[in-house]
């Protein structure tokens, strides 16, 4: 994909955590990641894991880095998990089933948050996440409605 235009990442959470976004008015979302390509505008899609379809999507406002206890202090209200996922993510890494290391959880602030009318199959999505090209999106998108 790197000959690509990255437009943006797919990642996966639970259904429950998803519908935070479209149905609690959620707009924070957080994330360890190594995956760098993100600004302003980049797409942040939601696979629901288990299920394996994409459930919707969001683009991006802002992006930062800052330790894990900073970003609960600051985003508390507007972080998609409760506080007691937030600490077992922050404490714990489910990929590597050790405790974690990182100093930084990047976070992510989200607009124009949109659920698909009908969520699109989809495999493919590793629990870290992946990119997306400007050409897979468009496919995708072509093929489904996206519901405001």
């Amino acid at each position: 994909m790197t000959s690509q235009k990255v437009i943006g990442a797919i990642y996966p959470l639970t259904a429950s955590q998803v519908k935070r976004f479209f149905y609690e008015g959620k707009t924070g979302f957080v994330k360890f990641t190594n995956m760098t390509n993100f600004k302003a505008n980049s797409k942040i899609i939601f696979y629901v894991k288990g299920e394996k379809v994409l459930f919707g999507e969001g683009t991006i406002k802002s992006v930062s880095k800052m330790s894990p206890s900073e970003a609960w202090s600051k985003y508390s209200k507007d972080i998609f998990l409760n506080q007691q996922e937030y600490e077992s993510y922050t404490q714990w890494s489910p990929i590597e089933k050790k405790p974690r290391t990182n100093a930084e959880i990047t976070v992510f602030f989200l607009k124009n948050l949109k659920r698909f009318k009908t969520p699109h199959q989809f495999s493919g999505i590793t629990p870290s996440g992946r990119y997306i090209s400007e050409e897979e999106y468009n496919k995708v998108i072509s093929e489904m409605e996206v519901q405001k």
